[in-house]
């Protein structure tokens, strides 16, 4: 136990002596036994990497410094890392320090939620140890954990290399340019390029990008109908990426398709209405025009005048040569129409009156598609 001690030695203790002084017999001294040394555990230092994490990304390393400022030696003890409220922190096991040793552990995590969180450290956390000082035990700081930084995808550029096109012949190429303007990275997504009033617009799949990097797509498109069409780039067409604004995803242009100026010109194969077994080729170049059946020795030549600002199309034929000698020199009035890549071709009789619809029952009325010999 600990105090002051007096300690006497005695002797002739039992007094079996007879002695010539009796009083000098006795000395004494004196002790004072004292506590063994207390350890002290403190936290030393208490640091970390990343004071601003993003979640779900960046890995915080806590380290912890655990030393024994005491005069005496520390048995083993845990040292525990506790983030926020969690409720069970993590523990290390200390091993026994001399005066004036340390130990390092290290905590690694990261971060799921948004948020600031205290961050403690405490040594001897299950007051195992009987220490000089029970109240400098532990050390904290503080970290906040923020969302990862978002993108922002845009159509940056689209345009049209032809915003004029002509029906069934010019290809129209559409260039969309999408870019990451946000100061996040963009996973992949798609860019959609929607023409008119198509219910599926042409879908292209677009890789990452990072911060300022962009991505170039084209759609090619031959248009099959006259009009105008308002043709719409969409980026993150299927709303995928959690972006800065989700209102600037899209731009537009519009373009207006036309019929082909002198849609007769070219080489066509077809048939007569009333007698669709017999075909015939029938060609309009340079103001020439030919027929022949192919079955026949049927033929016709001559020249050729159009008009195709009206509607139906105006046509007169002279008949040059032909096999039918009755049609030489005759004048033969017409209308017609390209749909679908369908020429119709309404007659009237040679030298009578031009048909007024492609109905007209004394009318002859020619079906024809662009011969496959000839790329039009």
């Amino acid at each position: 136990n600990p105090g002051t001690y007096k300690v006497k030695a005695f002797a002739d203790y039992y007094d079996s002596l007879d002695e010539q002084s009796e009083t000098n017999n006795t000395d004494s001294l004196y002790i004072t036994a004292m506590e063994p040394p207390k350890p002290d555990m403190v936290i030393q230092s208490f640091t970390t990497n990343n004071t601003s994490p993003t979640i779900y990304e960046d890995t915080v390393i806590f380290t912890a410094v655990i030393a024994n400022q005491g005069p005496g030696d520390a048995d083993t003890c845990r040292l525990d890392i506790k983030v926020g409220n969690e409720y069970t922190p993590l523990q290390f096991i200390v091993p026994p320090l001399d005066v004036g040793e340390t130990f390092m552990v290290k905590r690694y995590k990261i971060m799921s939620n948004p948020g600031t969180y205290k961050v403690k450290a405490f040594a001897d956390y299950y007051d195992s140890l009987d220490e000089q000082s029970e109240t400098n035990n532990f050390d904290s700081l503080y970290i906040t954990a923020v969302e990862p930084p978002k993108p922002d995808v845009i159509i940056h550029s689209f345009s049209v290399n032809n915003s004029n096109p002509v029906a069934f012949e010019d290809t129209v190429i559409y260039s969309a340019v999408i870019k990451n303007v946000g100061p996040g990275i963009a996973d992949s997504c798609r860019l959609a390029i929607k023409v008119g009033s198509e219910i599926s617009p042409l879908q292209f799949i677009i890789p990452p990008l990072g911060p300022d990097e962009s991505f170039l797509v084209k759609r090619f498109k031959i248009f099959t109908h006259t009009g105008t069409f308002k043709c719409v780039a969409y980026a993150d067409y299927l709303d995928s990426l959690d972006e800065v604004d989700e209102s600037n995803n899209n731009k537009s242009v519009t373009v207006t398709v036309t019929e082909k100026l002198n849609i007769l010109e070219g080489f066509w194969v077809g048939y007569k209405l009333r007698d669709p077994e017999v075909i015939w080729e029938m060609s309009y170049t340079d103001g020439q025009f030919q027929m022949l059946s192919t079955r026949t020795e049927e033929f016709s030549f001559g020249i050729y005048e159009s008009d195709e600002i009206k509607s139906p199309h105006l046509l007169d034929v002279r008949i040059d040569e032909s096999s039918d000698r009755a049609l030489i020199g005759t004048m033969n009035l017409a209308i017609y129409k390209l749909e679908d890549r369908v020429l119709t071709i309404a007659f009237g009789k040679p030298d009578g009156d031009r048909p007024t619809s492609f109905d007209d029952r004394e009318a002859t009325v020619w079906i024809l598609r662009p011969s496959q010999s000839v790329k039009r």
